[in-house]
């Protein structure tokens, strides 16, 4: 829109003004363009033009300058001889170049091909970590694409070398060996694979691969599940008969053998033991002693003994005592470390016990010989 409040020789110039694309004359020499001030200026024109301002004609007879036209009317273009032509020709030009930007721009979409015929298994977790004693799950998806008509497909499962590897259905531990698929459902078939480590050979931490495999004829797939074994460390510690009580006698040493097992699935370097007694006794504390005094190294499964010496000091009134028997390892467990609480009873010395059947028995033959005394006078 051209605009403009301003008059040129006393005539009005009345907004708003309406433009159109000028017409292209095969005249040579012309120079014009639209000003903004409402007027339109040809400098410089040589030969004669006919300019269409609405009704009304006016001819420009070629003088050198500027002339301004301030005229209330719309403007609607420029007329001379072949005044179409070049028009029509620029207008094919750019149809054309707009053509081919477009058709440039174009994505060329591939030709729309049926599936290839396959089967798809598909694993959402397909690592799963835990240690060696536990049972490691996988739930595996199954699609069978691009067929027609529904395939029972085989199933088979790879494991390393000692390991029980079962498929199983997934709603129910159900061992399976094949499955049917239908290649027009749109949602898959889920499976469960159960990989079990050796009880008897527990593995050492790390990655253990287990390859589910589903063939019908040409048609193949497999997938790869990886169960990640982490150390477990952990021991337990018994006594030989299982109880938790033992007689001592003050003064004298008492022995206790105990049992230290390896029930986690790493090995355990380093087993150290330590003791809590009761309060020393006029200055006397009691003795716990093991032999050996450390385990250097444990295997998983394997077990060891120890024998502990309990010794009550020499003036241990009698009665029943706790002594607690503590158990470090390294590495650390991974829970609670064990401990045993024993309960000591203590007795008086036999020895003592033949001085008091001596002080009675001299005390009776002291006896005797004064009534035979006695009797005599």
């Amino acid at each position: 829109m051209v605009r403009s409040s301003t008059s040129h020789n006393n005539l009005p110039i009345s907004p708003p003004y309406r433009c159109l694309l000028p017409y292209i004359t095969e005249r040579r020499g012309w120079e014009s363009r639209i000003c903004y001030s409402g007027s339109v200026t040809f400098p410089s024109v040589q030969g004669i033009a006919d300019i269409d301002f609405g009704n009304r004609r006016e001819e420009d007879t070629g003088l050198m300058g500027r002339r301004n036209l301030g005229y209330n009317s719309n403007l609607l273009g420029f007329e001379g001889e072949g005044k179409m032509s070049k028009l029509k020709l620029v207008c094919a030009l750019l149809s054309l170049v707009f053509c081919v930007g477009v058709v440039s721009n174009l994505t060329v979409l591939p030709p729309i091909m049926a599936d290839e015929e396959r089967v798809d298994l598909n694993a959402k977790y397909p690592i799963m970590p835990g240690p060696a004693d536990i049972s490691f799950s996988f739930d595996v998806e199954i699609r069978y694409v691009g067929g027609t008509q529904p395939r029972t497909f085989e199933l088979s499962a790879d494991g390393p070398l000692g390991w029980t590897v079962s498929i199983q259905q997934s709603y129910q531990a159900v061992a399976i060996s094949a499955v049917r698929l239908d290649p027009t459902k749109t949602y898959p078939e889920t499976i469960k694979v159960v990989a079990t480590a050796p009880y008897w050979q527990l593995p050492e931490p790390g990655d253990y691969v287990i390859t589910l495999k589903a063939a019908s004829g040409e048609i193949k797939g497999s997938v790869d599940l990886t169960a990640r074994v982490t150390a477990r460390y952990d021991f337990s510690v018994k006594t030989e008969d299982e109880r938790l009580n033992v007689k001592a006698t003050a003064g004298e040493e008492s022995h206790l053998t105990i049992i230290v097992t390896n029930t986690g699935t790493a090995p355990l370097h380093q087993i150290t033991f330590r003791s809590i007694k009761p309060v020393a006794i006029a200055g006397e504390a009691w003795s716990v002693t093991f032999e050996p005094d450390k385990i250097e190294d444990l295997n998983p499964s394997d077990e060891r003994e120890v024998e502990v010496t309990i010794k009550p000091p020499p003036k241990t009134i009698a009665g029943d005592y706790m002594v607690t028997l503590e158990f470090s390892s390294d590495p650390s467990t991974s829970i609670q470390p064990p401990k045993l609480e024993i309960r000591v009873q203590v007795g008086t010395s036999t020895k003592w016990g033949w001085v008091g059947i001596g002080v009675v028995v001299a005390v009776v033959v002291g006896l005797l010989f004064s009534f035979k005394q006695t009797g005599r006078r």
